[in-house]
């Protein structure tokens, strides 16, 4: 594995956890909250993602509005927010989708803060899965004379301030969307 080529899945992992993140409900309304849900809006067709289907509008810090390019899939868009585990409730009201985003009550917050907690181990150990990767490869070249030791050491040392850094950012990006899920 080359530096490159371990520095694109460092950021793989990085923007899928991000990508996570996002998708945690913190009681104000975000759009990130439903685009990425899945609709099968036409029969044959394969299911589409809420955001290539409508607009999504942040009415105010509790109301989503999604109006949808096409109005004869408003009931199947509505249907699929409500079966999500976004946990939302929306309502049609004509064309236009309303989705009340209710406020997050204690329990709530530490669940979402503990599953948040979940999928920064999962990051963890992804990145950890990549540096074994990179080092075992960087060893096996040594090892071949395709590199010198000098080389090895200098591309381990890269690794290691690759998972550093990578690490900082991941944890940085937890404790940004913790104090979002705790702050009232």
């Amino acid at each position: 594995m080359k530096i490159e080529e371990y520095n694109n899945k460092l950021t793989q992992t990085f923007n899928h956890f991000k990508e996570e993140l996002s998708q945690i409900r913190t009681g104000s309304a975000n759009n990130s909250l439903v685009e990425n849900i899945m609709v099968t809006a036409y029969e044959g067709s394969p299911p589409m993602r809420v955001l290539e289907l409508a607009t999504i509008n942040v009415v105010d810090p509790y109301l989503l509005a999604v109006s949808p390019y096409d109005k004869s899939i408003t009931e199947k868009i509505s249907k699929a927010i409500k079966e999500s585990s976004a946990g939302l409730n929306p309502s049609v009201d004509g064309s236009i989708i309303k989705v009340p985003v209710p406020q997050l009550n204690a329990e709530q917050r530490q669940k979402f803060v503990k599953f948040a907690k979940d999928k920064l181990e999962e990051a963890r150990i992804a990145v950890r899965n990549i540096r074994q990767d990179a080092i075992k490869s960087v060893e096996e070249r040594e090892e071949n004379g395709v590199t010198s030791e000098d080389e090895m050491k200098r591309e381990k040392t890269q690794i290691e301030e690759g998972v550093k850094n990578i690490n900082k950012q991941l944890e940085d990006l937890f404790d940004s969307k913790e104090k979002e899920l705790t702050t009232l």
